[in-house]
């Protein structure tokens, strides 16, 4: 079990991005269905997300997705998000004790799917993460 469970709003959280930028939770609410990624380590192999990030430029500006790392990466995504959570904060709110994991919300914030993931090879694909965010889309458009 996670900490944050469907059904719940994410907690609030600011993020460093890989530009040195502030990203505040509360900028995005209202704005875009998320898909939020906690990665379990520095990855070494970075396939899938090369693979994320390759999805994700198929995806609209209703649809996001964020790769939250432990520390920085030598990684320059074009079309994901990638931000850092250096002190362990989120991770913790989100997949606790658990090594990483995905979490699915709607453009306020609630929580509607989740997983666990071990590596990046238990990743869900940049398809299956876009499938979730054009059901919740769906769901949430009135």
């Amino acid at each position: 079990m996670l900490p944050v469970e469907p059904g719940q709003l994410l907690p609030m959280f600011t993020l460093t991005t890989m530009h040195g930028g502030r990203l505040p939770r509360a900028s995005l609410r209202g704005k875009a269905a998320l898909a939020l990624i906690i990665l379990p380590k520095q990855p070494t192999d970075l396939t899938a997300l090369d693979a994320l990030d390759q999805a994700a430029a198929q995806w609209t500006r209703e649809e996001c997705l964020i790769v939250v790392s432990p520390s920085q990466l030598m990684w320059h995504p074009q079309n994901l998000i990638l931000a850092y959570d250096e002190q362990g904060t989120l991770h913790q709110q989100l997949v606790g004790a658990h090594p990483g994991g995905w979490i699915i919300t709607d453009r306020y914030g609630m929580v509607y799917t989740q997983g666990i993931i071990a590596d990046l090879a238990s990743l869900p694909s940049g398809a299956q993460l876009h499938e979730w965010i054009e059901w919740v889309n769906m769901r949430c458009s009135g």
